[in-house]
């Protein structure tokens, strides 16, 4: 490698490392409901009664969709998953559940919901996925990432080369949502919602920098608020 490239390969790395990816809360929006919201459908919502009879059978669906641009990847891990499923010796000592367990994705493909679209179904295939596993109500967990790079003064080292791998010029600040909301199989109605969040940050070397390692640290945070709040809610429900 040249003179001239090595240079246009360091410069190159800084300008990545002053790029801004990502959102801020205010920037953050939610997908469209797909319909114009007129007065029938706020008294159809209305006319939705609770129906549930306690104890009753909890399906949980893990909406994970792929990963979007401005995202770093990521997954609910087994630790968190058990984290929600734990509830259930003591929801069912509270008489809310009869049962928590997790869906699965083979339910789905047998029921002709093509692999590549699990985390993509809507509520009515979710509502019809739990009552395939004899569910009366299904917990929709869900999770959203968005990641900032930036960089600081300490980044002009990176025209040595080695600093890319030596001077902590890099940030990667991450913020994770996580929520969940409790639905009646039969009738959609709406019985409870959670929502949390969490942060974390990274100050390393450009060539060390994860943004999947920083991801699943505000993921974790955000666990760590998500399951007391959403064991709360369960709990009332009875």
């Amino acid at each position: 490698m040249n003179i001239r490239r090595l240079i246009l390969f360091v410069i190159s790395i800084m300008l990545l490392s002053y790029c801004s990816t990502g959102f801020t809360r205010e920037e953050r929006s939610y997908p469209s409901a797909g319909y114009q919201v007129d007065v029938a459908s706020i008294h159809t919502e209305l006319q939705r009664r609770p129906q549930l009879r306690f104890p009753t059978r909890i399906a949980i669906f893990l909406d994970q969709p792929p990963t979007r641009r401005g995202e770093a990847p990521w997954r609910f891990t087994a630790s968190e998953i058990e984290q929600v499923t734990g509830l259930e010796e003591e929801l069912r000592a509270a008489g809310v559940a009869s049962q928590l367990f997790l869906m699965t994705e083979q339910t789905a493909i047998l029921s002709g919901v093509p692999a590549h679209q699990w985390d993509q179904a809507n509520l009515e295939t979710i509502r019809l996925l739990a009552a395939r596993h004899g569910a009366e109500a299904v917990l929709v967990i869900s999770g959203e990432s968005r990641v900032t790079a930036s960089a600081n003064p300490l980044s002009i080292m990176y025209l040595t080369v080695a600093g890319v791998w030596l001077i902590p010029g890099s940030h990667r600040d991450a913020l994770f949502y996580i929520r969940a909301s409790l639905w009646d199989v039969r009738n959609q109605f709406l019985y409870a919602s959670v929502q949390a969040e969490g942060e974390a940050t990274q100050l390393r070397p450009y060539g060390f920098i994860s943004e999947e390692n920083v991801v699943q640290s505000a993921k974790s945070r955000a666990f760590a608020d998500f399951t007391p709040e959403l064991r709360k809610r369960l709990l009332a429900l009875k």
